[in-house]
């Protein structure tokens, strides 16, 4: 088996890296290639021998450059496999799987959903879900789904139920967890710490949440990561005062994940909940914060908030309200500290989920 994965995006992300290697681990005769569109020509990793580069320099965030620039990237594609000759086209991005039928016809397609593209034009996003339904219904072999609840989705929007599916849910590998690198008191006991973990986006959100925290004493905030919001959120910050409020810890790779999340009190994992795909998704957060026991905070009218509540392991609440979220933190300072509920740690894990592979490869 020869398997062809597309990424719109480079450096790659960790789930991209972990279905690869689990790919590799469930059919160990197989040869998996990651054909990679790298738009901010970003240094290459000379480890990574199995990822082929289309490089350009046009960055991310531009949904027009991205469809100005994307035929190039698909004639890249089409141009290498007819040397590489894959068994299995793996595709992640809606983008991609316009052009699926295109990149391979006589190959199995393994169509891989991370999120529903979800358009705020109601008219623009009925096209989009036509197109959609239309071309898995016609191309696609095979289904991997990030949060179970997109299945349902498309079931409802009208993909066959008989095209195989899965759900692979963002989970963390193992090794994450390893005890005797868990630092098991935080730096700072005398404050109650809310933490972000992630990329920094959704500035008006952390924005609220900066301004709810500000009415409270014996709290403060640590931002750990990098994104499109960090300049904006670090000049308001510096403009009203509040370096003894809120932390930038920067970037972060996977093996800090332990440290951080110890050095925080609760979660906060409230994204926007106006957004189709941020109803339905489930973040990797909420398997993080429930192997480090720590409570998360999600927003509200989500699916993510209903396992939060059944499970008794964190707080939901509307995230466009500074006296909702206000509200919250004096919740949870009278909370805390807190037991937090038992569970089998190992259900937990990115492999407890990798075997499903066999069903769609």
């Amino acid at each position: 088996m020869k398997v062809l994965m597309l990424s719109d995006h480079y450096p790659l992300s960790p789930r991209v890296l972990k279905v690869r290697e689990s790919i590799l681990k469930k059919f160990p005769m197989s040869e998996v290639t990651i054909f990679a569109w790298n738009r901010n020509n970003a240094e290459v990793n000379k480890n990574q021998e199995f990822v082929k580069l289309y490089n350009q320099k046009i960055g991310y965030g531009n949904a027009l450059k991205k469809i100005k620039n994307i035929i190039g990237y698909i004639k890249s594609v089409i141009n290498f496999n007819k040397k590489y000759n894959a068994t299995h086209l793996h595709i992640i991005d809606f983008s991609f799987l316009i052009f699926s039928g295109l990149i391979s016809r006589n190959n199995r397609i393994v169509y891989e959903i991370y999120d529903v593209k979800y358009l705020k034009s109601k008219s623009l996003n009925y096209i989009r879900e036509k197109v959609e339904v239309y071309i898995i219904n016609k191309y696609i072999d095979s289904i991997i789904y990030a949060s179970p609840y997109f299945e349902n989705y498309y079931i409802e929007k009208g993909i066959k139920k008989t095209i195989p599916s899965i759900t692979l849910n963002n989970k963390p590998c193992a090794n994450l967890y390893k005890t005797e690198n868990i630092q098991k008191n935080k730096i700072n006991s005398q404050k109650v710490v809310v933490g972000f973990i992630g990329t920094i986006r959704h500035t008006d959100i952390l924005l609220n949440l900066i301004q709810a925290i500000n009415k409270h004493d014996n709290v403060e905030l640590k931002l750990a990561g990098d994104g499109p919001s960090v300049t904006k959120l670090k000049e308001y910050v510096k403009k009203n005062n509040m370096e003894n409020l809120v932390e930038f810890t920067g970037r972060f790779n996977t093996i800090d994940l332990p440290i951080l999340y110890n050095d925080c009190d609760f979660i906060w994992a409230a994204y926007p909940n106006e957004n189709m795909n941020v109803k339905y998704a489930i973040s990797n957060k909420f398997f993080e914060s429930r192997i480090f026991k720590k409570k998360i905070i999600v927003a509200n009218e989500t699916m993510i908030a209903d396992l939060v509540r059944q499970k008794n392991i964190g707080y939901e609440v509307n995230p466009y309200s500074i006296d909702e979220i206000d509200h919250l933190i004096s919740k949870i300072k009278k909370d805390y500290p807190y037991n937090y509920p038992n569970e089998n740690i190992n259900d937990l894990f990115w492999e407890s989920e990798e075997s499903k592979l066999i069903k769609v490869y």
